[in-house]
């Protein structure tokens, strides 16, 4: 519930900011003497790409040790593969310097198991869709732009896995359950005029850390 007020709050503001905020001319400078771009550059943005180090591995673990599924049995060493997130974004810039859109992004932790007698293997699959604005510090079209932004909205996770003992296998465990996604982007970066680079430093769904190219039109 916290993670919804605080995610709603950071959407309201951005826009109340965005629309206190003039509208500059092609000949003003941005806040950080970047350079402007002489005409407008479109209102659509379409993003894909990776973000690192993502909220899901704390918000979607299953309550699951390693006792549990071998029942305390010797087995080997635990190993584990966490995927990045992989995005996709779509938004459009409605006035002034706020754009509103689409996120959604795919996760994956998976983690095994190999002993003598025993195997198990865990699929941790989480699926993302928020709604996202963003508000950007410098001239439109500027070389680079800055902003930063927020996103809240819900995301599936997929527990799946296959467990063997002594070569009796049983699915154990699996299910599907709903969580609060959000992401809080500190500060992004967007270089390139229609199709450019992005990075950004946030903290939530989409990583701490996330780049990837960035396309513009319309």
């Amino acid at each position: 519930m916290r993670t919804l007020v605080l995610s709603a709050t950071a959407i309201g503001v951005l826009a109340l900011h965005a629309q206190e905020v003039p509208k500059e001319s092609a000949m003003d400078m941005g806040a950080f003497g970047n350079r402007p771009s002489t005409s407008d550059p479109g209102r659509w943005r379409l993003d894909l790409g990776i973000g690192f180090n993502a909220a899901q591995k704390d918000a979607a673990n299953a309550p699951l040790t390693w006792s549990d599924v071998f029942g305390g049995r010797p087995h080997g060493t635990p190993q584990e593969f966490i995927w990045p997130v992989i995005f996709l974004e779509a938004e459009y810039r409605t006035a002034g310097k706020l754009s509103l859109g689409i996120h959604y992004d795919s996760w994956k932790h998976e983690r095994w198991v190999k002993g003598d007698l025993t195997y198990g293997n865990f699929w941790n699959t989480v699926t993302t869709y928020m709604a996202s604005a963003r508000l950007t510090w410098t001239s439109i079209g500027s070389k680079p732009e800055f902003y930063s932004g927020a996103m809240i909205g819900v995301a599936n996770q997929h527990l799946d896995s296959r467990v063997s003992h002594d070569g009796n296998s049983d699915a154990f465990p699996h299910g599907d359950r709903s969580l609060t996604a959000y992401q809080f982007t500190a500060i992004g970066m967007r270089t390139g005029r229609l199709l450019g680079f992005s990075l950004e430093l946030g903290y939530g769904f989409k990583g701490f850390v996330s780049t990837g190219l960035s396309f513009r039109f319309g």
